[in-house]
């Protein structure tokens, strides 16, 4: 458990809602990419499969990730990324224009 400002947050939800949203800007394209894969349930070398990368190229990846988004699993990984597209959908509903 992570204490910030005397609020217990999980480490989850610290790395998700630091500035009280869930954003992905702070990722890259690729790894954006490897995140949505990890949500999807699939390995490292299946990941490099689908992204004609090696398994230690991803590997990397995944570590720098978790590092980045101060998580220590690739489930947070996973639920992070569900969480980012349910942000990212709402996002576009708002902004989108209606006649």
């Amino acid at each position: 458990m992570v204490v910030l400002s005397d609020t217990p947050l999980t480490r989850v939800d610290q790395t998700a809602s630091l500035d009280g949203s869930i954003r992905g800007d702070r990722l890259t394209a690729r790894e954006r990419q490897i995140v949505d894969l990890i949500a999807l349930g699939k390995t490292n070398r299946e990941i490099g499969q689908d992204l004609y990368l090696s398994e230690k190229t991803v590997k990397n990846y995944v570590s720098n990730l978790l590092m980045k988004l101060g998580m220590m699993h690739r489930s947070q990984v996973a639920a992070y990324s569900v969480r980012l597209a349910e942000y990212e959908s709402r996002a576009s509903l708002e902004h989108a224009t209606y006649p």
